[in-house]
């Protein structure tokens, strides 16, 4: 049977001999295909990432609409009781009621509308993946995100190396928890908490920056996530280690196993070099503003620079060689007299 005009087969012999064509046609240069290929890229890649949000921002809308039903049961009860009694609508236990069913509906809103930041994250080089999942689960509790969309979210937070891994992986997740076993395994086995841990650890404080007491909370921070643990003095040892000689000299003798205490120090310390600088700064101020003006000396430098300058110019002129010592004899001339 042969094919009609109207056969999809036939379509696609027509398309593949248009393609032919278009290739064929020396209009269409290696350049523009180029450009072609790389607009087609770039359309892929904005249609990915618009499905991804498009995902995030479903789930958000679901569970606010879950949180905003609330319970029915209070409003139906108050109705009941209401028209039982034959109660006016000024009577006062009516207006308390309607007070607390506003109140309900208020907070239930404030909590659909809290303001949380999702957690993004890429690999464990940008962000420690034990940080990423505690911020993870509790964004997932601020939000209400019920068992069964975690997956989905999860899905749009991921970026880079880690949403490539997910969408491998995707069909062995069954939920979140076995999500979170397998992350941990991926981006947090033995070899990346041993570079994570040497990475935080040959960190150096630098002046000019943030101050000193800012540095060794950021450090602090961090160190809550390494598996296994560090104790108080091992962790406050490590951070201290990576002030200035001086800085250390200062804290020596104080408590490693006291962090309020390390903190206290370290601001007292930034607090004498702040006054030291701001001192020195105005004593050389002071000397700059104190110090007299040499006048001869100003004048004296300058008729060197214009005599050397005039010599330079008329030797060229003559194509004889320069001799610096007939300007600095000229220069002479020109102060004795």
């Amino acid at each position: 049977m042969g094919l009609t005009r109207d056969d999809p087969a036939s379509s696609g012999h027509r398309r593949a001999e248009q393609q032919l064509e278009v290739d064929k046609d020396t209009s269409i240069t290696t350049n523009e295909r180029e450009e072609l290929e790389k607009l087609r890229e770039e359309i892929v890649k904005t249609k990915r990432e618009a499905e991804r949000r498009e995902r995030l921002l479903r789930s958000e809308l679901e569970q606010a609409r879950t949180n905003n039903r609330g319970d029915p049961t209070p409003i139906r009860d108050i109705n009941i009781e209401n028209r039982d009694s034959g109660l006016s609508r000024d009577s006062p236990s009516i207006e308390q009621n309607n007070i607390q069913i506003l109140e309900g509906l208020a907070n239930n809103l404030k909590v659909a509308q809290i303001d949380v930041k999702i957690p993004y994250f890429a690999n464990e080089d940008v962000r420690n993946p034990r940080e990423f999942l505690r911020a993870l689960k509790r964004y997932f509790m601020l939000r209400n995100i019920r068992e069964d969309i975690k997956l989905d979210v999860v899905e749009t937070v991921l970026e880079g190396r880690a949403n490539t891994w997910f969408d491998i992986n995707r069909d062995k997740f069954n939920d979140f928890k076995t999500f979170e076993a397998a992350f941990l395994d991926e981006f947090y086995s033995i070899k990346n908490k041993v570079k994570l841990k040497n990475k935080w650890a040959n960190r150096r404080y630098q002046y000019g920056g943030r101050s000193m007491v800012e540095y060794f909370q950021e450090q602090l921070r961090e160190a809550r996530y390494f598996d296994p643990p560090l104790t108080e003095y091992e962790v406050n040892y490590s951070i201290l280690q990576q002030y200035p000689m001086r800085i250390r000299e200062a804290l020596a003798v104080i408590n490693y196993e006291s962090t309020d205490v390390i903190l206290q120090a370290l601001g007292q310390v930034g607090d004498f070099q702040e006054e030291r600088y701001n001192n020195n700064d105005r004593r050389k101020n002071n000397r700059t503003e104190n110090t007299p003006v040499n006048h001869v000396s100003l004048y004296r430098d300058r008729m060197a620079t214009l005599t050397r300058n005039d010599d330079r110019t008329r030797l060229r002129r003559s194509g004889a060689p320069y001799d610096n010592r007939y300007a600095q004899q000229r220069v002479h001339d020109n102060i004795q007299s």
